[in-house]
């Protein structure tokens, strides 16, 4: 009895200092008689106490999880994250050495880290020695490899494994064949818009999206939209609300996906002249004082077969002017030939104020 009666007090001991509270049916104290069956009854009250508290896992008074060596499963609500460190390795294989808990690679679980490198190009992770696995990043194509600059030093990285591979869930959306105006150097995972031929194979997520539409450079190739000196704008017959025909004067280009419209300078035509009526009053004309003005009627300045003009009076029958009958009547004289306005020919510029930066296109 003795031996059952420590046995018990050291069971009433170890509950509390679990924090687990268990309900005895005796009341037994020193100097006081106890038998057998009240004993047992209260051994038996704790074996089933902290059988349904620790073994069951129905207990709800536990304040403590220090002590545990194997991590709560994510179907007993444990947590699906595994936090580590800054990570090690290099630029586009980075290892990420110990996790807390241990990292283990069952799908759904996520482990975040400090970025130790910026990624250039396609990115592989080793978390906790459980192997190198590809991350992907998230597109409107599904998961792809990385293209450069996803990831940079010093980021705070969240990765998640799917089964197969990791898929990041700290990395912005990309939207391959994005096109962006850019100030500085163009960035990793983008490409400046010159118009270069690239590889399909190398590209191929990009190709997918614009294809040949901007130019074909033969087997494998595909042509990259060429943003010098060209804006950019709208197709009049994108979305769903028919044709707008805003730049018809383009013919069928405004509707075709990569064409080209448009010049730097417009040499003006004549029939791009608009119709200007000059007004003909007040103008003066002048002659050549050299020449003699002959009065018929005075024969002053006159003579026989001179071309002088003749003003006024009854010309001379010899005269060349002698189809002028009459005196006193006003001179007529009818102008001829080409009036040429001053100009250089040179062509109409055609373009808006510009300020000028990088065009790129999102891999």
């Amino acid at each position: 009895m003795k031996y059952v009666l420590a046995l018990l007090l050291s069971l009433l001991a170890s509950p509390a200092l679990a924090g687990v509270s268990c309900v005895l049916p005796f009341n037994i104290q020193n100097g006081q008689p106890a038998d057998a069956t009240q004993v047992m009854a209260n051994y038996n009250a704790l074996v089933a106490c902290l059988g349904n508290a620790a073994a069951a896992g129905a207990n709800s008074d536990i304040t403590s999880l220090n002590g545990l060596t194997t991590p709560i499963p994510k179907s007993a609500g444990g947590t699906p994250v595994y936090v580590g460190g800054t990570s090690t390795g290099s630029a586009n294989a980075q290892v990420v050495g110990s996790t807390v808990p241990g990292f283990v690679l069952s799908p759904g679980n996520i482990v975040t880290f400090f970025a130790g490198f910026s990624n250039t190009g396609n990115f592989t992770l080793n978390v906790g020695g459980t192997g190198v696995l590809t991350v992907f990043r998230h597109t409107q194509l599904g998961p792809l490899n990385f293209v450069g600059g996803e990831i940079n030093a010093n980021d705070q990285v969240m990765v998640q494994y799917d089964g197969t591979q990791f898929q990041c869930l700290s990395c912005h959306r990309d939207m391959v064949g994005e096109v962006m105006d850019y100030t500085g150097t163009p960035p990793a995972g983008w490409l400046v818009m010159d118009g270069s031929c690239v590889s399909q194979t190398s590209f191929s997520a990009l190709f997918a999206v614009i294809g040949t539409n901007f130019g074909s450079c033969g087997a494998g190739l595909f042509a990259l939209p060429d943003g010098r000196g060209n804006a950019m704008v709208g197709l009049d017959n994108q979305g769903s609300n028919g044709n707008a025909n805003r730049l018809s004067i383009c013919a069928a280009q405004h509707t075709v996906l990569g064409a080209l419209c448009g010049v730097q300078q417009q040499t003006i035509s004549q029939a791009e002249l608009p119709v200007v009526t000059i007004p003909a009053t007040g103008l003066t004309g002048s002659y050549n004082p050299t020449v003699a003005i002959c009065n018929t009627l005075t024969t002053t300045g006159c003579s026989n077969g001179d071309s002088n003009l003749v003003v006024s009076g009854t010309s001379r029958g010899t005269d060349p002017w002698s189809n002028y009958v009459g005196t006193g009547a006003g001179l007529q004289v009818t102008m001829g030939g080409n009036v040429t306005l001053p100009g250089g020919a040179a062509g109409l510029p055609t373009i808006q104020p510009l300020q000028f930066v990088y065009k790129i296109v999102k891999l």
